[in-house]
């Protein structure tokens, strides 16, 4: 059950992102929170869970690429 919740809210977050919804740094804080309880209960390994948090702010913080 944790690791499919997981994974959807990753794709939520990843969906917000792109879209620049208003509600992206909430998604995104749950879904930090979610990947760390994950983690706590055994179900991701620390170094799984720690490269999906860093993947999903790199892409939070990664400028806006121009639209040709």
């Amino acid at each position: 059950m944790w690791k499919q919740k997981v994974k959807t809210m990753l794709k939520s977050s990843r969906a917000q992102i792109t879209s620049k919804d208003a509600h992206t740094k909430e998604t995104i804080t749950r879904t930090i929170s979610t990947i760390d309880r994950a983690i706590q209960k055994g179900i991701l390994h620390r170094n799984t869970g720690a490269r999906m948090k860093s993947r999903l702010l790199k892409l939070l913080r990664a400028p806006a690429k121009k639209e040709a």
